[in-house]
């Protein structure tokens, strides 16, 4: 598992060493590459960073990746996640080859899910923790959000991303995530946090298929 700077060296690792490797192959239970920009072929699920390896798109499916970068509002020109030519793993001559992909963790088959929200209690130390709210004031470690975010991958304008939306209730006070790095970043903060039950939930039945 790994997310920003960690999903792109996870991503060549895994296609220097594991992708072209079938023995090592037979031992990934699942790689969860997120907010990094895993590229695949167009329209396809693999064949492309990774060869081999596909995306996730049921529970008990192993051998496969989950991929995504979630925003609130789809991608601008410059973003540094969901497009192909731009971010820190920019390739310009992939475009039209290559593309983003995107699974949807609350509905690996597509469409869209409830997203099971967990966020920690604590305030995040170093910078980012200056830039990011002040964590809910509650005397658990973690807090949930049952209920108040879906998401679905969409595309759109050269660009994939796992589209995030607050649901609607009413009288409904709680604190929602926002764009906290501004359009260009999306909700790359959140991005882990967001979808934090969902993936645990998928790794239990991933490793459940794997050893069974």
């Amino acid at each position: 598992m790994g997310h920003s700077q960690g999903t792109g060296m996870l991503t060549n690792l895994i296609a220097r060493e594991i992708d072209p490797d079938p023995d090592l192959r037979r031992l990934l239970v699942s790689a969860l590459l997120i907010g990094g920009n895993v590229l695949v072929a167009a329209d396809q699920d693999a064949r492309g960073e990774f060869q081999n390896i596909p995306a996730c798109r049921s529970a008990d499916q192993t051998g496969c990746v989950v991929a995504y970068s979630s925003f609130d509002q789809p991608p601008p020109a410059d973003s540094a996640f969901g497009r192909v030519d731009t971010g820190p793993r920019a390739n310009e001559q992939a475009v039209g080859d290559l593309e983003v992909l995107c699974v949807n963790p609350a509905s690996l088959a597509g469409g869209t899910g409830a997203l099971q929200a967990y966020f920690g209690t604590a305030k995040f130390p170093g910078p980012i923790g200056l830039v990011l709210p002040s964590p809910p004031s509650v005397p658990t470690p973690w807090v949930a959000t049952p209920g108040l975010y879906t998401a679905q991958c969409e595309s759109s304008g050269g660009a994939n991303w796992l589209q995030v939306d607050t649901t609607d209730i009413a009288g409904d006070q709680r604190q929602v995530v926002y764009q906290t790095l501004g359009p260009t970043f999306g909700l790359h903060l959140f991005d882990v946090n967001l979808a934090l039950g969902n993936l645990v939930e998928l790794i239990r039945q991933q490793a459940a298929a794997f050893s069974g």
